[in-house]
């Protein structure tokens, strides 16, 4: 779930097969296809912010119903330059 709905748009790219756009509401894009390391993989914008990932993922969990993880902040630290410590 990145925050920049564009970004959804670039891991649909590099990571699905097949990819179709699911969701384009408010302009936060969602797209789902064949991935490389699961059958099934979705890419959907949250938003910047807790808040508004706290929204989208409270959607995605109540009216999807998904049992799936939710891994918020894709491609968060992609612009970090290789001297700056990524904690863990």
């Amino acid at each position: 779930m990145p925050g920049d709905p564009y970004r959804a748009k670039w891991a649909r790219n590099i990571s699905l097969k097949d990819a179709k756009l699911v969701n384009e509401v408010a302009g936060m894009l969602g797209f789902t296809g064949h991935g490389n390391w699961q059958p099934r993989h979705e890419f959907k914008g949250s938003g910047m912010g807790m808040p508004s990932l706290s929204i989208y993922a409270n959607e995605l969990i109540s009216r999807i119903q998904t049992h799936q993880n939710l891994i918020p902040g894709l491609a968060s630290c992609g612009g970090m330059a290789r001297q700056v410590g990524i904690r863990m």
